[in-house]
């Protein structure tokens, strides 16, 4: 009976207490997830900006190596292609990435665009050539995980193109415009920006994967759109113009939004401030965290430090429009423990509570706790490390120094102790802590300083040079920073006149010697695309060469590079130290003069079709000098119209607008062309003409402003590309009324 009433008894859980118990663990956890998934957002966007900046320095070594900036790589090509990462070749006047063959508003649809700068002060179309595409990091000897960023996607990387050449690269002729969110520009003047390298953040607006895949369109109003380009894979670029922008990251929803990291470089200085608009005497700093003076890391919101030891503590100064009435205002003021007081302890009224006052026969000595330390009497004294008192300086200090110790007595010391041919120095009587000039006897190769101290003179300083026996060279200490590279070998020195020094003038040389050593030899390269290697892959010699002493070593060799050497007899000698050219060891796989077609669209599909005959195809035959198929202008057979009497679509697109530097100018399409019967033949292409029309600066009414601040006049041309929408502030002649004006269509 008592076993019966204890299974009774026994329970377990029900369904209803499970499921609260599930709901509570669920709602512990959600928090949790939110903030791992902040930590993980947080590490992809650290890792963008590092990759991006790592990028551009490997970018600047490979410069100071080459006298150049690289080719971009291709962007759209799979990992498992050997071009990935690799930098194309942009030079060469048959490759299809030279601007005689890539005009500036094209892609080759393989991962290569080609962009044109808006500088007016770039005269000749090839300097306003701007090439894009990824990074190389092969060629620039990157890690393939550094060439991407914190999603996973890759880097765009532009380039001025007349910069990927030794021969016309010149720092002065970037060509490429980075404007801020509002159109401003980033660098002055404008357009100068040599290269620049983008992360298309988390959005991943136009980016390609690590497998080179599109992951999404360019659509939106967001304000890095302007760093979008899906041209890589379509060949039509968004714009045909070299403008990128770089901004405050802002995850707001519509014009304001950018996610992008970006890094670019210029000769030319790029403030990192920026008047604020509707307030032109202010500014604002463009620094995403900290901002340092003096100092390159900052560790709060505004950060001033002085530069190093030997220069004086920086000052913040805050002068009003009299000079003398200028106001900081702050909460606390700490020292660098953290210990602080509110300013009221000082400025505040006593009779309000506030402010410090001692009492009636005591002096103020200082501040401690937040309170004023006071005392009834002030004393001049020296502190018990050095209580002697000698006198006071400029400032009422008390100079102070220890007790003096025993005077040394006038002696005479060896120069070189424990040799017997060494000199004797005379040493006078002098007191305590007198310290010498340095003695140097003839005979000796040494140099030595000595010090009075508490009767007993002693060497100050290390001694320079050696005794005269000992003539052995040894290694040098100081020409352990005189090496060719960081890796290289230590070099040593050898005495000079060790056995005969009879002045300061020969006693004390010494002969840094830098040995140069070999690194292995590398590799000619690869052969391109389309192209087979017919034997062995040719190598050239590299050698390290000496900071210090250019002259009698070896120079580093490179492709297309040369060096200087010195022959037995001392003289300087230039070798050519060259890549022979691929075409010697490498073949194009397909033969010569190979034909082959492929069939095109009809100019409107919807009513017209390919002849049922002929068919609708263009030629293309295989160049060997480019190891590429090329058209060859020839179009087999014609299109025929579905039905009868139907108007054909135009093959001619009429922009709404054309880009900078011209003035806006509106197009129309007009004389559209009709199928005139059943099985009628048309020409290969329809073209249809447009029209221009020019934009103005046009007044909407009176505003405010400062009329002398103000360049835009009514009646001058606008840019309908840049212009609108928006209303921008301007002026009528000479009146001194200020307007606002919009950008319309004359």
């Amino acid at each position: 009976m008592s076993n019966n009433k204890k299974c009774e008894n026994a329970r377990g859980f029900t369904l209803i207490e499970m499921a609260i118990a599930i709901i509570i663990i669920g709602l512990l956890f959600v928090p949790l997830l939110k903030l791992y998934e902040n930590h993980l957002e947080r590490e992809r966007a650290e890792l963008s900006v590092s990759n991006v900046s790592r990028v551009v320095g490997f970018v600047q070594d490979y410069k100071k190596l080459q006298g150049h900036y690289p080719c971009p790589a291709r962007m759209n090509v799979p990992m498992s292609s050997s071009d990935y990462g690799r930098a194309v070749d942009c030079q060469d006047p048959a490759s299809p990435y030279h601007p005689s063959n890539l005009s500036s508003g094209n892609c080759t649809n393989d991962g290569i665009c080609m962009e044109e700068a808006v500088a007016s002060r770039l005269g000749d179309l090839t300097d306003k050539h701007v090439i894009v595409g990824t990074v190389p990091y092969r060629d620039l000897q990157l890690l393939e995980a550094q060439s991407v960023d914190g999603y996973d996607s890759r880097m765009v990387y532009a380039v001025t193109f007349s910069m990927t050449d030794q021969a016309t690269f010149d720092d002065s002729l970037g060509a490429i415009s980075v404007i801020d969110n509002d159109g401003d520009p980033r660098v002055v003047p404008d357009g100068s920006v040599d290269y620049i390298v983008v992360s298309p953040g988390k959005s991943q607006r136009g980016a390609y994967s690590r497998e080179g895949v599109l992951s999404s369109d360019c659509s939106g109003t967001a304000a890095d759109i302007e760093n979008c380009n899906v041209g890589f894979e379509t060949g039509t670029p968004l714009s045909n113009k070299a403008v990128y922008v770089s901004s405050l990251r802002s995850e707001a929803v519509g014009s304001s939004f950018f996610d992008d990291t970006v890094e670019y470089f210029s000769v030319n200085s790029s403030s990192p401030w920026k008047r604020v608009e509707n307030s032109p005497e202010d500014i604002e700093t463009l620094a995403l965290d900290e901002v340092g003076i003096g100092t390159a890391e900052p560790s709060d919101t505004l950060t001033i430090s002085t530069i190093d030891d030997a220069t004086p503590p920086p000052a913040l100064r805050v002068s009003g429009a009299a000079g003398n009435d200028g106001k900081l205002f702050t909460d606390l003021v700490c020292d660098k423990a953290g210990n602080c007081f509110g300013p009221e302890l000082i400025a505040g009224k006593v009779s309000d509570g506030e402010g410090m006052k001692c009492p009636l026969g005591e002096y103020m000595v200082g501040i401690e706790d937040g309170a004023p330390v006071c005392e009834n009497e002030i004393q001049v004294t020296c502190p018990s490390s050095a209580p002697v008192m000698t006198g006071v300086d400029a400032d009422g200090k008390p100079i102070c120094t220890d007790v003096p110790g025993a005077s040394c007595a006038a002696e005479n010391i060896a120069l070189c102790p424990g040799h017997p041919t060494s000199s004797t120095v005379s040493l006078p009587e002098k007191g305590d802590g007198y310290k010498t000039p340095s003695y140097l006897a003839a005979g000796d190769c040494r140099e030595q300083k000595y010090q009075c101290d508490a009767g007993t003179w002693r060497t100050y300083q290390s001694g320079k040079g050696r005794c005269t026996d000992t003539v052995t060279p040894e290694t040098n200490p100081l020409c352990t920073s005189k090496k060719g590279y960081t890796s290289g070998p230590e070099t040593n020195y050898t005495i000079k006149s060790a056995t005969a020094c009879t002045s300061a003038t020969n006693t004390l040389q010494k002969d840094c010697t830098c040995i140069p050593y070999d690194v292995p030899s590398a590799s000619c390269g690869s052969c391109p695309s389309g192209y087979a290697a017919t034997g062995p892959i040719p190598t050239y010699d590299r050698k390290r060469f000496c900071r210090d002493n250019p002259s009698n070593v070896w120079w580093l060799n490179k492709h297309n590079s040369y060096y200087n050497a010195v022959d037995a007899d001392g003289n300087k000698s230039t070798k050519a130290a060259e890549c022979p050219s691929k075409s010697s060891y490498c073949s194009c796989v397909v033969p010569a003069n190979t034909t082959k077609y492929v069939n095109l669209s009809c100019p409107d599909s919807t009513n017209m079709r390919p002849h049922p005959d002929d068919g609708y195809k263009k030629e293309l035959q295989f160049d060997a000098s480019t190891c590429k198929f090329v058209e060859t202008g020839n179009i087999i057979g014609s299109c025929v119209c579905k039905t009868s009497d139907v108007e054909v679509a135009t093959t001619t697109t009429c922009p709404a607008c054309d880009e900078v530097p011209k003035a806006g100018k509106d197009y129309f399409a007009r004389h559209p062309v009709t199928c005139k019967k059943t099985g009628a033949r048309l020409p290969h292409s329809v073209d249809a003409v447009c029209e221009e029309k020019n934009y103005y600066w046009d007044d909407v009414g009176t505003t405010t402003g400062d009329v002398s601040l103000i360049t835009r006049k009514k009646g001058n041309a606008c840019n309908c590309h840049t212009d609108i929408p928006g209303q921008k502030l301007c002026k009528i002649g000479t009146e001194s009324t200020v307007y606002s004006c919009e950008c319309k269509p004359l």
